[in-house]
Order: structure tokens, then C-alpha cells, then sequence
């Protein structure tokens, strides 16, 4: 392999990784912007607020959603809920 090959790899690698990083902060940036805050109209997609947590060290505002397909929990509102909402 050449020293181009190598080093295009290696950028393309990086690449990848910097834009998966980039994707997940503009989603988490949005879910806390946009779905998180009650004046917007996304906000009504969210379950109940959790009003007795089981979990004292990873308290949620929301409960987190189970899921039957693949399809279902890689959906926005669902990922998002079980990834990106702070504790408290």
C-alpha cells in the first residue's frame, strides 16, 4: 500500500467518525431545543413525566419506551428518549 492509500484511509476514517459525533450533538441539540421544552408542538410526542423513579442513580424526566422492531426504536422520538434526556 502506498502512503497515500494509508493516510486517505485514515482521513476517511476520521471523517466518519467526526460526522457521526457532529449528527448525534445536532440531534441531541434539537431534542432538548425543540421536543424537550412544553411551548414548542413536539412536545406533546413525549410520554407522561415520570413521577416515581425505581433507578436513584439515573433519574429521568421521562420513562424510557420499550420496544418490539428495530424499526420503532430507532425512530427519533424513542432514541432520543433513551439516549439523550439529562437526569433530573
Amino acid at each position: 500500500m502506498s502512503p497515500y492509500t494509508v493516510a486517505a484511509d485514515a482521513a476517511a476514517e476520521d471523517d466518519d467518525e467526526r460526522f457521526a459525533d457532529r449528527r448525534s450533538d445536532l440531534y441531541k441539540y434539537f431534542f432538548q431545543k425543540n421536543v424537550l421544552d412544553e411551548a414548542t408542538c413536539l412536545h406533546y410526542l413525549l410520554p407522561p413525566p415520570c413521577i416515581v423513579s425505581h433507578h436513584l442513580r439515573q433519574i429521568s424526566k421521562f420513562q424510557s419506551l420499550r420496544t418490539r422492531t428495530l424499526h420503532f426504536s430507532n425512530s427519533f422520538i424513542v432514541y432520543a428518549l433513551n439516549n439523550y434526556q439529562d437526569s433530573g
